[in-house]
């Protein structure tokens, strides 16, 4: 079974806002993939079963390589998550001077009773907070991606991490020293690389352990930036409305 490296559909998510359609294509997979076999294969009741299954080198490089390449893409989403985050805290600080601003032209209209300045002001300011309003959604929205950018980041690097685990497992399998129960320094050098391959199938699965539930942060952080945009899309909508007024 091939190991997808991570799930393209996230990284789209990510892209769609924070990068240009000039960053190099991630690795095709699948969010239901999961990143160990999902059925091992039978073994004797008297017999060790092998617990994490063995893959083509070839296989895992490409796996490892693929995760790399996300990590490095997840970089860049991360550089432009800052820079939109930076740029969106900026316009709600502008827009908050604007609607403290509205409020003192009112304050003065009212010390003037001039009604017909003051119930222009208080339009203003209505439309004012209600800009103020979407702007810091979509500053929470980009802080979102950002998130969802560090853990799309921190899933690619614990499955090129876990890969090379599998890797330094199949290594040591490959060595498959003989086994002979007459010759006791043949036995105990087997015995030796038994356990040496049962430690390496910990610390693999230990591996993919962390790389999976890296994966589950993804997926929340992914839920979050939906609810973000979810959120900015409300706003607008009340904009529309209040312009139809």
């Amino acid at each position: 079974m091939r190991t997808q490296p991570y799930p393209n559909r996230l990284v789209a998510l990510v892209f769609a806002l924070t990068l240009s359609s000039s960053l190099p294509a991630l690795a095709e997979s699948s969010a239901s993939t999961p990143v160990v076999s999902v059925v091992l294969s039978s073994a004797k009741p008297d017999t060790f079963m092998t617990l994490v299954a063995p893959r083509d080198k070839g296989e895992i490089d490409r796996d490892r390589d693929a995760a790399k390449n996300d990590e490095s893409a997840a970089d860049l989403a991360i550089r432009a998550a800052n820079e939109r985050e930076a740029s969106e805290k900026a316009e709600v600080d502008l827009q908050k001077a604007n609607v403290e601003q509205i409020k003192a032209e009112i304050n003065l209209a009212d010390q003037n009773k001039d009604e017909a300045a003051k119930k222009s002001g208080e339009a203003k300011k209505q439309y004012a907070e209600l800009r103020l309003k979407l702007l810091e959604k979509r500053r929470d929205m980009r802080s979102a991606e950002r998130g969802l950018a560090q853990a799309m980041k921190e899933a690619a690097g614990g499955i090129a991490r876990a890969c090379e685990r599998e890797k330094n497992l199949g290594d040591k399998r490959g060595e498959n020293p003989p086994f002979s129960a007459t010759d006791a320094s043949a036995l105990a050098k087997r015995l030796r690389w038994e356990n040496d391959v049962r430690d390496l199938e910990k610390q693999t699965l230990e591996a993919y352990r962390e790389a999976s539930s890296k994966r589950k942060t993804l997926t929340e952080r992914e839920s979050d930036v939906i609810s973000k945009r979810l959120d900015v899309l409300s706003v607008q909508k009340e904009i529309v409305e209040q312009a139809s007024r």
